[in-house]
């Protein structure tokens, strides 16, 4: 419900589809086992970066990333 209400209140040029590619879910598995990550969040912090997008989480494993993507709160953009 609370992503629901995110969404709804986001704006829809702020929302941007990407693709990944073959290289980052290669870097995102190394990451992962270096950072004790799950590689999906290894990937949404490469896919952030590679993408100038703003990472937004409650999720502490990014904290251990942080030098890949800075993940904002969801209430700081509220």
């Amino acid at each position: 419900d609370k992503i629901n209400y995110i969404l709804k209140i986001a704006k829809p040029n702020n929302i941007k589809r990407i693709h990944t590619h073959k290289e980052q879910l290669e870097e995102a598995r190394k990451l992962a086992r270096q950072r004790n990550v799950p590689n999906k969040d290894a990937l949404h912090a490469i896919l952030a970066r590679d993408n100038d997008l703003q990472l937004v989480s409650r999720d502490n494993h990014f904290e251990k990333l942080k030098d890949v993507a800075d993940a904002k709160l969801p209430e700081d953009f509220i």
